[in-house]
């Protein structure tokens, strides 16, 4: 199995309405039961949970994603966007601070500049 086998059938079930996310879901789901939580999987999974509307639920996949992704700045910033959007925003900021810190340490580079770039962005929303 491959993980874009399953996320071109996710993208057309999604594509079919409200009831196509929830399949969409399921089919990501069991692509991750088959092969372990792959972060294409699971990135496209916090997707149709955020078009839902379901920012909880992004979060468990984002938590999910944690043993594989957590030691990067991008995952901290993106489960600080999450946070962010449930409400909690002190969390939130440590976990900015804390990405925008271990990006200090790197090497720069146009990713890391986008990612220092959206920190930036997401500590001066209002909120």
């Amino acid at each position: 199995p491959n993980p874009g086998h399953y996320i071109s059938t996710a993208e057309m079930l999604s594509k079919t309405g409200p009831g196509g996310i929830e399949q969409a879901l399921a089919v990501l789901d069991k692509g991750n039961a088959q092969m372990g939580i792959t972060p294409q999987l699971g990135q496209y999974a916090i997707e149709l949970e955020l078009q839902r509307g379901r920012p909880d639920r992004a979060m468990v996949r984002q938590d999910q994603l944690q043993p594989i992704l957590g030691d990067t700045p991008d995952w901290k910033v993106d489960k600080a966007a999450l946070l962010l959007q449930t409400g909690d925003r002190e969390q939130a900021v440590a976990l900015l601070e804390a990405a925008s810190s271990q990006l200090q340490t790197l090497r720069k580079t146009p990713a890391r500049l986008a990612t220092q770039d959206r920190i930036d962005r997401l500590l001066n929303a209002p909120g």
